[in-house]
């Protein structure tokens, strides 16, 4: 690898210097032809001389130029390996990092040969990626089947698909009133998962890649929670944080879905309505669905709301 990087930056320090002593030698050499010098004083000569001369030059702030450069270049190495050592020896980012570093140094062709095979580099780890994950969609997809078999014969209620946000089918059945989800193995009450159940799978059956919500920040779960305690709901904390986390994450799919509409129609002018509409949205949906109900307090005063999934 050094040598590599040498080659697209030129000499280093020590090369330079060696280079220096060798020219140094040489002119030795033929002065001692010339003038009949012994070796040792034409070679003492010179070197000397030279010594004094960059020293001179040195004090007085000058650097040897082609020094100077080959300080550089040894940056630019140093700097070019740290990149490198950071990275696996397939990953498609060490080639476009070298081709950078071609283009940098003006070797054009170097540049073209490093972009070509960093993306062959890239479409073989796609390919192999998306196979992986067809593999992943299948076993999931078998399991499902076979969870959805047992629910059946176990007589359960209202039983139908719904999604993972990364499209991994999930059977949701009612039980006393309310629904569950099987979450690895074992049922959960939907209203207990930190993210949303979509209705629709988000791949196409495995054919194209999700959208993947990210664990929302702390900030932006605060912004949901005060939404919420302005529009007078309150849980407690452990549930707020839980539906604020779901709220906040449908906000990332609805936003997304938006964006790949924009595109899809060519609107570059797509105006997105807002965080707080779309959230206020939400939160109406799932009062008029039940998952949201308000309880009176005793005599008909007051009331709290509670966390539920009734249909």
């Amino acid at each position: 690898m050094a040598g590599m990087i040498k080659s697209i930056f030129g000499l280093t320090p020590r090369e330079v210097r060696e280079k220096q002593i060798k020219e140094e030698l040489e002119l030795a050499a033929s002065l001692r032809e010339q003038q009949n010098t012994s070796p040792f004083a034409a070679t003492f000569g010179i070197s000397f001389g030279a010594g004094l001369g960059r020293g001179l030059l040195s004090k007085l702030g000058y650097e040897d130029p082609e020094m100077a450069e080959a300080k550089l270049a040894e940056a630019k190495q140093e700097e070019l390996t740290q990149k490198l050592s950071e990275l696996a020896p397939d990953d498609p980012a060490r080639s476009y990092i070298l081709a950078q570093y071609m283009l940098e140094a003006g070797d054009v062709g170097g540049a073209a040969t490093y972009m070509s095979q960093g993306n062959a580099l890239e479409m073989a780890q796609r390919k192999e990626n998306r196979a992986v994950e067809e593999f992943a969609y299948k076993i999931e997809k078998d399991l499902y089947e076979r969870e959805q078999e047992k629910l059946r014969a176990g007589g359960a209620k209202n039983l139908k698909p719904m999604f993972h946000p990364n499209g991994t089918p999930i059977n949701v059945w009612e039980k006393n009133n309310q629904q569950f989800a099987m979450i690895d193995g074992s049922p959960v009450p939907i209203q207990n998962l930190p993210y949303p159940l979509l209705n629709e799978d988000p791949t196409g059956g495995g054919k194209t890649k999700a959208f993947i919500p990210k664990i929302p920040t702390k900030q932006e779960k605060g912004e949901v929670q005060n939404l919420l305690v302005s529009m007078g709901i309150d849980f407690p904390k452990e549930t707020m944080g839980l539906y604020a986390s779901r709220l906040a994450q449908e906000l990332q799919i609805a936003k997304n879905d938006f964006i790949k509409t924009a595109e899809k129609n060519k609107d570059p002018d797509a105006l997105w309505e807002g965080d707080e509409e779309m959230l206020r949205f939400f939160i109406e949906r799932d009062k008029k669905a039940g998952i949201l109900n308000f309880e009176r307090g005793i005599f008909g005063f007051g009331g709290s709301y509670s966390l539920k999934d009734k249909k």
